[in-house]
This record gives C-alpha cells, structure tokens and sequence, in this order.
C-alpha cells in the first residue's frame, strides 16, 4: 500500500509519463538510454537511476532485451 512497483520487459521503447512523482529505475538485466528533455542518461545492469517529479515525459529506450524495475508512490 506504500508504493507501486512496476516491470518492464522487452526491447520496444516505451514513456514514463509525467505524473508529478518520483520514480525509481532499477536495471536488473540489460540497458537503456533514458531521455527527459534535454537530459539523457544510461542505465544498465545493476545501476539505479531516479527520475525527478518535476521532469516532464522521459522515454526509455532499451539498447537489446531490457529488464527493469520502476518503483513510485502511489
């Protein structure tokens, strides 16, 4: 009741919508490029990346099969 844990899998891009709400990014297989703007990071396995609230839409696009975690607020 806490938070919500979400999990992605595949290689097709997909957007982390701007919901005013933190989000953390764990890769537990693969990598991705994560784009929010202007901003661009990588994330790959055994990395965590935290998405601000106040970001805007951010898309993630894996790089080959990606497995990740995204953990927010309800």
């Amino acid at each position: 009741p806490y938070f919500v844990m979400q999990r992605h899998t595949g290689r097709t891009p997909f957007a982390l919508a701007a919901d005013d709400r933190f989000h953390v990014l764990m890769a537990l297989d693969g990598s991705a490029r994560v784009r929010s703007g202007e901003e661009t990071a990588m994330l790959s396995k055994g990395h965590t990346l935290l998405a601000m609230a106040q970001r805007g839409t951010a898309t993630i696009e894996p790089q080959g099969n990606v497995t990740l975690l995204d953990a927010f607020l309800p």
